[in-house]
């Protein structure tokens, strides 16, 4: 396991660089996959198979792929199963086809540099406040709603709203329509010691489709905005699915500019 860790963090083409060390820890079922010039970490999860990779290069990468897919293709039960990708070379997508494995997402990255600066308020007249205990039912179901409106984005189970409400430097704002909550958005401030100053990160938004285009998705960016230089962030981050037009739309009117056009691509066989 050591070895594929090393991997990870000395070739120059790799997901696990962005994986956190429980996403990486085996559990039951779990298994590893190496060459010299490649590894992988082959996670189950209710899907199917979620593959954490690192290579030389592409050639090594295919290799050590097909490898592995013999190995989790053979039961005829394991027939089927979606196997996942993550941050995928852009040049490597033709090769990956061959295999049929197809692009499920590609998540570009939007900052907005200077906080400081002014940005429109949306319907102010919408109220929004923090998400408390009470509310992650609503939260979770309201997420669920909005599955499949973004690719690669399947709605958040109760337990995760539960999590994130309960991890330091988190917060869910909640906006309420005619006495309930009608849309989210899961923001986080990190980077306190960076020297370009504290980052707002808007994780993800959601609005209940019953209350789709009636501004609440702008009043909650709004309002995520407000938090987060009451938090004392300087800059804030996002990443959007390229296909996402209306949801880039909201962003870029309130500054949010991509950087990287490259992102991140995931792919997946049987998606």
């Amino acid at each position: 396991m050591k070895d594929i860790i090393q991997m990870g963090e000395t070739f120059p083409y790799s997901s696990m660089k962005y994986a956190e060390e429980e996403e990486l820890a085996l559990q039951e079922g779990d298994f590893t996959l190496t060459r010299t010039d490649a590894g992988l970490i082959v996670k189950q999860d209710k899907d199917g198979y979620h593959l954490h990779w690192a290579a030389k290069d592409v050639d090594a990468f295919l290799a050590i792929l097909q490898d592995v897919l013999a190995r989790i293709q053979e039961p005829a039960s394991h027939e089927g199963k979606r196997i996942y990708l993550e941050f995928i070379e852009p040049e490597w997508i033709a090769r990956l086809e061959q295999l049929k494995f197809r692009v499920v997402s590609h998540f570009e990255d939007y900052w907005i540099k200077d906080l400081s600066k002014p940005y429109p308020k949306g319907k102010e007249e919408i109220p929004v406040r923090l998400a408390v205990e009470a509310d992650q039912a609503r939260l979770s179901q309201i997420t669920k709603a909005c599955a499949d409106q973004s690719r690669g984005f399947h709605g958040e189970d109760e337990s995760f709203v539960k999590e994130w409400l309960e991890t330091e430097h988190c917060w869910i704002l909640a906006a309420e329509v005619e006495g309930q909550v009608a849309g989210a958005t899961f923001v986080s401030v990190y980077g306190h010691d960076r020297e370009a100053g504290t980052v707002l990160w808007l994780r993800e938004l959601a609005v209940s489709p019953d209350f789709q285009k009636r501004g609440i998705g702008h009043r909650l960016v709004s309002a995520s905005l407000d938090w987060g230089r009451a938090q004392g962030a300087k800059q804030s981050f996002l990443a959007a699915d390229k296909l996402n037009d209306n949801a880039i739309r909201i962003y870029q009117t309130f500054g949010y500019v991509t950087q990287d056009p490259k992102g991140q691509i995931n792919m997946a066989l049987n998606p």
